[in-house]
């Protein structure tokens, strides 16, 4: 008797899973962002004359960090919270800022120059003890930070500024070989920078060594966008060098629309849970940056790209 025979069916072919690409769940675009070049120019030009004019008129306040002033650093029973320490302040009429050092009972208090002539020591001491009534608290250290100091530390953050543009026009300008790439990315950031200064004094917070950082930190996210737009145009330039310029641009731009949308809001939303839970100590930081998000996207779109082509269509006109 023979080995019994089992007869196998061809394995079938498992069925095809979708890929999904988050970067493309928006669909595919066709807006002409050259076209409206101009638009995007004026909306920016009233911008920035608009921002320009209230600096002029209010001026930028700056933090104790910069224009001088007194840091003391105390410590007050754990019980006693930061708005307590904040609302005793304002009813003392300290003029303050209060952050905490991240051990508990312990911040620190910045006040400007004058308020040493009235008896700042005093008035603090008053209030400290008011907060606990029968519980210590201790002065940790005192320092003045004087005008001078305020003078270099200004300038300092200045240089600091003006030197991270120069290394991002080197930089693009290198990696894309043509300097006016760079240029452009840069003149969007100082757009969007100059616009998160004018908004922050807006509504009341000062310029001070925190929030220059989270100026720089909106530079350096406004030129990844940008380079991301600038690496699609340059391939698609490649790729297809008989393409004329304006229709290679508006491809580039709504090729990577879905991915600068998509990217943006998941930073706003991060940004906006810590504008609202993270405190006030990371208030100014969070706040600099959700606005920033949205002005550096939009700056992204709407003035680096137009500005290489209006650059590019000039160029060529004198040329002619």
């Amino acid at each position: 008797m023979g080995k019994p025979e089992f007869q196998t069916k061809p394995p079938q072919a498992a069925a095809a899973r979708p890929v999904v690409n988050f970067f493309e769940l928006i669909p595919k675009t066709n807006f002409d962002f050259i076209g409206w070049a101009y638009a995007f120019y004026a909306l920016s030009g009233l911008l920035v004359l608009a921002t320009a004019a209230y600096l002029f008129t209010r001026g930028v306040p700056t933090g104790v960090e910069f224009r001088g002033g007194i840091v003391v650093q105390f410590q007050v029973p754990p019980s006693v919270q930061i708005d307590d320490i904040r609302g005793a302040l304002a009813q003392a009429g300290l003029d303050h800022e209060v952050q905490s050092l991240g051990t508990p009972g312990q911040y620190l208090a910045k006040f400007k120059r004058e308020e040493e002539e009235k008896d700042l020591d005093g008035r603090l001491g008053q209030v400290l003890s008011g907060l606990a009534p029968g519980q210590e608290h201790q002065i940790l250290s005192k320092d003045f930070v004087g005008a001078v100091v305020g003078e270099r530390l200004r300038e300092q953050a200045l240089f600091a500024i003006a030197l991270s543009m120069l290394g991002m026009i080197v930089y693009v300008g290198f990696r894309f070989r043509n300097l006016i790439w760079g240029v452009a990315a840069v003149v969007a950031i100082i757009h969007d920078v100059f616009l998160s200064i004018g908004f922050l004094t807006f509504w009341g917070f000062e310029i001070d060594l925190v929030l220059v950082a989270a100026l720089l930190t909106l530079a350096g996210y406004s030129v990844n966008d940008t380079v991301v737009i600038f690496d699609r145009l340059r391939e698609r330039i490649r790729i297809y060098p008989r393409e004329n310029l304006k229709d290679a641009i508006n491809r580039a731009v709504n090729d990577t629309l879905s991915r600068t949308l998509l990217v943006a809001g998941a930073m706003f939303l991060s940004v906006l849970a810590l504008a609202l839970w993270g405190g006030m100590n990371l208030k100014p930081f969070s706040v600099t940056l959700l606005f920033g998000v949205v002005v550096g996207s939009y700056s992204t779109l709407g003035i680096a790209v137009n500005l290489v082509y209006t650059w590019a269509q000039w160029t060529g006109l004198r040329a002619r």
